[in-house]
């Protein structure tokens, strides 16, 4: 038997005890209606960067903010550098899983903004050490070049 179990609008679940006016909701609001025929599922995230994928525990009913930060505790990247696509689409914090038809066993792609700039620490062989800002877009011989630059310390040909 299929049975009524929640109502969502604008990521919210809403309470029984609460008033319609309490969330907000105006004329021509949509909410979500969830309906207690097995709400768990697994869910796929392919992150593009590494091309590593990563299975989540996900309830239908959960918002794509949670999803993120299930990522931030399984991969340490933060929700704020997070942004997920399914079927192109790229998907809003504030809306459910089941609000964009995603299926279990589907499969949600990630996509990282890392920061562009990043402090390293560099050693040298006489236990000198010192920091460097590098852009994560940089060679190895950029790198090299900084170190030259800062410590006097020639590049081997």
């Amino acid at each position: 038997m299929v049975n009524l179990k929640s109502l969502s609008f604008a990521g919210d679940w809403l309470q029984n005890e609460q008033k319609v006016v309490d969330y907000d909701i105006k004329n021509g609001s949509i909410i979500s209606v969830f309906l207690d025929s097995g709400f768990r599922t697994k869910t796929h995230v392919k992150m593009l960067q590494t091309g590593k994928p990563i299975t989540l525990d996900v309830d239908m009913r959960d918002t794509i903010l949670t999803i993120k930060r299930r990522i931030q505790n399984k991969e340490g990247i933060s929700v704020g550098q997070q942004e997920l696509f399914y079927l192109g689409e790229e998907l809003d914090d504030g809306r459910t899983i089941a609000s964009y038809n995603i299926e279990g066993g589907s499969t949600i792609y990630a996509v990282f903004r890392l920061g562009d700039t990043m402090l390293i620490s560099v050693t040298t062989e006489k236990n000198r050490t010192f920091s460097l800002k590098v852009k994560r877009w940089f060679t190895v011989l950029n790198v090299k070049f900084l170190i030259e630059s800062m410590v006097g310390i020639p590049i081997g040909k």
